[in-house]
């Protein structure tokens, strides 16, 4: 695993580097609260969203509304309200209605906050604060701790990195999310916390974060902080392995190797150490040695260098 604590500019996508807010879903209730009057609310949130996605601003705020006055009505609804305001802020301020943002934001986080199980939905209230604060000037409000986090780092002062990097990965930040990982998973400067460590990854890679998305697998693949999932980690090497991370393009080798959660075969094992040898895995040419030195016969390594050509068409090399 890579134990390699990131730069601001490693291991993230166009879409994390971006001030733009991932929706966190398009279907409506997250609670246990039924009835035909949740459903109506629910029914009304979704037109919002609809609204949204079509330019319709107005016609989305009205929804937003009135869908939130209906979920007010209605006890045991607070996830629902709660949704509905995040919709409403990133609405407010993709307008420009900032302080309506602002306020729509800290109402929403202030109910995630009460609610188990929402720490994503809490990064993304955070990260839309972030950005509405630099939107406004207010940049010191929105002052970013990465780099001092990773001074400390350096210097070995671990309890300041992490308390830095929390800030940071509350907001939503995801490389931020994957160094608090890694620190987990290490046991710098906290406890070692195998699940804490997958927590941190799993937030990052669900934004697309390529290294999280590889020691995620990882974890999967030894049962470290989660239930050992085979075919769980071969899906997030895989997409680790599309966004290039040789790691992870060498692990998917190694899982055709042994057969765990893909059916076992040499010539995609040695595909996937010809594509992660490519990209700077040194493990992949020393496996791709050892089976050239008689572990696989000719006609696999031949087929494995040609499959490796079709991955590389997929992946856009």
């Amino acid at each position: 695993m890579s134990g390699n604590i990131k730069k601001r500019d490693e291991g993230i996508s166009e879409s994390d580097s971006s001030f733009v807010v991932i929706s966190i879903a398009t279907t409506g209730a997250i609670g246990e609260a039924t009835g035909p009057e949740v459903e109506l609310a629910d029914s009304i949130m979704n037109q919002g969203i609809a609204h949204k996605r079509m330019g319709r601003f107005d016609e989305a705020e009205n929804a937003y509304k009135n869908a939130l006055k209906l979920y007010r009505s209605i006890p045991e609804t607070e996830p629902e309200q709660a949704m509905c305001t995040m919709y409403l802020g990133i609405l407010y301020r993709n307008t420009g209605q900032f302080q309506e943002a602002e306020n729509s934001h800290n109402y929403a986080l202030s109910l995630f906050r009460s609610i188990p199980g929402t720490e994503l939905e809490q990064s993304t209230c955070m990260r839309g604060l972030g950005i509405t604060y630099r939107q406004t000037g207010r940049f010191h409000e929105a002052e970013n701790n990465f780099e001092d986090a990773l001074k400390a780092h350096d210097s070995g002062d671990f309890k300041k990195a992490h308390k830095l990097w929390l800030i940071e990965a509350k907001k939503g930040d995801a490389v931020s999310q994957v160094n608090l990982g890694i620190m987990y998973n290490l046991g710098n400067g906290v406890p070692q916390d195998y699940k804490e460590a997958a927590k941190w990854y799993r937030l990052a890679a669900e934004q697309g974060n390529a290294q999280a998305q590889s020691n995620l697998g990882i974890m999967y693949n030894l049962g470290k902080g989660v239930p050992q999932d085979y075919k769980e980690a071969i899906k997030w090497f895989r997409l680790a392995a599309k966004q290039g991370v040789a790691h992870a393009q060498y692990n998917i080798g190694l899982m055709y190797l042994n057969g765990y959660g893909v059916l076992q075969s040499y010539e995609n094992a040695y595909a996937w150490w010809v594509v992660a040898a490519a990209n700077g895995s040194e493990s992949a040419r020393g496996n791709m040695r050892v089976a050239q030195g008689g572990q696989m016969t000719p006609n696999q390594i031949e087929k494995g260098q040609q499959i490796a050509k079709e991955i590389w068409a997929r992946l856009g090399n």
